[in-house]
């Protein structure tokens, strides 16, 4: 009950305001020879706007505010994918002529250093990179503290090189030389 008389004495009193504009506005002619020195319209426009103030502040809870606040939203960081494949090792590794220990380390490849890779062996546990301190030289990688990123599908299949001919570690000589049964 209280709230329909606040709506009807809100509405009259809208009514009353808007018909007071038009009385205000209905001002006797002027003559052409003498300028008005004050526009009534800026008067009866601060008076509707005080009006409609009051009414709203009145109104308190009845007319809903609503108030935009903008909110951040998480973007999707694509990491690329790198052309040439690479890999990095989780401890210093020795890069060498060939797979394995019968042939000779040309570098090391240290930890975190990423390296590019040109090749595999067949069983894909050693790859065939570009040294990262010189890059001219290719050596085979063990890929036990390898991580690689990169598409390794169309990487070249190495056939190991042949291992080295071992070179005879011992030494002759002659303790003495003689002639006859005693020697």
């Amino acid at each position: 009950m209280v709230k329909l008389r606040f709506v009807l004495s809100l509405g009259m009193t809208l009514v009353l305001l808007f018909s007071s504009c038009n009385l205000i506005r209905s001002s006797p002619p002027v003559e052409s020879d003498t300028l008005p020195t004050e526009d009534p319209l800026p008067a009866q426009q601060t008076l509707v706007a005080l009006a409609v103030q009051q009414t709203q502040a009145a109104a308190g809870p009845l007319v809903p505010v609503f108030t935009f606040t903008p909110s951040l939203t998480s973007t999707i960081t694509l990491t690329p994918t790198p052309e040439v494949p690479r890999v990095t090792v989780s401890q210093a590794t020795n890069c060498r002529t060939g797979p394995g220990e019968p042939y000779d380390i040309v570098g090391v490849l240290p930890v975190g250093t990423p390296a590019d890779i040109v090749g595999k062996n067949a069983y894909g546990d050693t790859w065939i990179i570009k040294l990262p301190s010189n890059p001219s030289v290719t050596c085979w990688l063990w890929g036990h503290w390898g991580t690689v990123e990169g598409d390794i599908g169309g990487l070249t299949v190495f056939t190991p090189p042949p291992t080295p001919t071992p070179s005879g570690n011992f030494t002759y000589g002659y303790a003495g030389f003689g002639v006859g049964p005693g020697y």
